[in-house]
């Protein structure tokens, strides 16, 4: 009963600091590009509605032996298309700000979701190839990546070592996690006590990380918007 409490609220702070993390950087991305905001948006909504849904079930299973109103709840199937959006929305976002945008931001993360869906079932249909968790777990892996790396190059612009430092934090936590979960031959309350630590602190560095990028892009961009405001001011006669 303890390790299922332990599990609860682990999942719950977890989900907590993701979802603030998520709902920062999409607000920068917001800031930077509108309609990359909506994207972006899509993206995180999917990620914090998968999350939901995966910790309600894993709860449900633990303390009743049943899954969530019957339902095989499938996390990557959120996670995948959600992480994808949320990649393409920063880049799109980022060359925004360089004048490079795209007048059709959202074919190329469907053509992409399409793609990875496709490929999926194609690999299940053979007899020998991969399962489906391990197929979605490495797209959502590539496109957290992504999306990390894409922090990090938004943090040397605005010159934010503590982003840097955060978002490295939070990969090497969520590798060590991997490591950790797989170093267990069955679980146990040892191995569920440090997974849920290293996946809070893993949570707690992406939303130190987003909130920092969030607050200094809001600040630039009020900054433009004030500047831009007194040339114009300037500029009349």
């Amino acid at each position: 009963m303890q390790t299922i409490w332990m599990l609860a609220a682990g999942d719950l702070l977890t989900f907590l600091l993701t979802s603030a993390a998520l709902w920062w950087i999409t607000s920068m991305i917001g800031l930077m590009d509108e309609e990359s905001g909506y994207l972006a948006g899509l993206g995180a909504l999917m990620i914090s509605i998968g999350g939901a849904l995966s910790s309600f079930n894993r709860f449900s299973k633990l303390s009743s032996g049943q899954s969530l109103f019957g339902w095989s709840i499938d996390l990557f199937q959120f996670l995948t298309p959600g992480f994808v959006c949320l990649a393409y929305a920063l880049w799109h976002g980022q060359q925004a700000l360089h004048l490079r945008r795209s007048a059709q931001i959202w074919i190329a993360p469907i053509l992409t979701i399409v793609g990875i869906q496709g490929f999926t079932a194609l690999m299940l249909g053979r007899q020998a190839g991969p399962s489906k968790f391990f197929l979605l777990l490495s797209f959502t892996s590539i496109a957290t990546f992504i999306v990390i790396g894409l922090c990090i190059r938004q943090a040397r612009w605005q010159r934010l070592r503590t982003v840097i430092l955060f978002s490295t934090a939070y990969l090497t936590m969520i590798s060590s996690m991997n490591i950790i979960a797989h170093s267990f031959s069955a679980p146990s309350d040892l191995m569920v006590s440090m997974v849920l630590t290293t996946n809070m602190l893993a949570s707690l560095f992406f939303a130190g990380a987003g909130w920092i990028l969030y607050q200094t892009t809001k600040r630039r961009q009020h900054l433009h918007r004030t500047i831009a405001m007194l040339d114009d001011t300037l500029a009349q006669p």
